[in-house]
């Protein structure tokens, strides 16, 4: 579990957790394993998890009214995705489609309010965090 630790505090939500906090996190969340080409879900699905990537690659993308393929991005370990259903649950944006194996953590937006009150506290100020680097990600992509 260390390399998983070090991973997510590499995700850019997590970069400023210390071990403690490291490891309360990593206790909260569960691993997810998808096999390549297989997809972890679809754009439209109820989005209700965030994951960060510990080993292996994942595309993101759309589609197009003729039913073509937008890709977003492709993202690796240590890099963090499906952040803003933690704050709107509804429909995904994009489909996350393995491009290798992969292995990931997942952090369900219910687990958030789970814990003691010093997790309580971390994981909303993890949440402040998210909001806040989601906010600047639409400004950037609204330009």
């Amino acid at each position: 579990m260390p390399h998983e630790e070090e991973v997510v505090r590499r995700a850019p939500l997590f970069t400023a957790l210390d071990e403690a906090a490291a490891v309360s996190l990593r206790a909260s969340m569960d691993t997810v394993k998808i096999a390549k080409g297989s997809i972890l879900f679809k754009e439209g699905d109820d989005g209700e998890h965030l994951y960060v990537i510990i080993d292996g690659k994942l595309k993101l993308g759309t589609s197009s009214g003729d039913g073509r393929e937008n890709l977003l991005s492709i993202l690796g370990p240590g890099e963090m995705f499906g952040e803003l259903s933690l704050f709107d649950p509804g429909p995904r944006t994009s489909t996350a489609t393995a491009v290798t194996d992969a292995r990931l953590l997942s952090l369900a937006m219910r687990k958030l309010f789970l814990g003691s009150s010093k997790i309580q506290k971390f994981h909303f100020n993890c949440l402040q965090d998210c909001h806040n680097a989601c906010v600047a990600q639409m400004k950037r992509s609204a330009i």
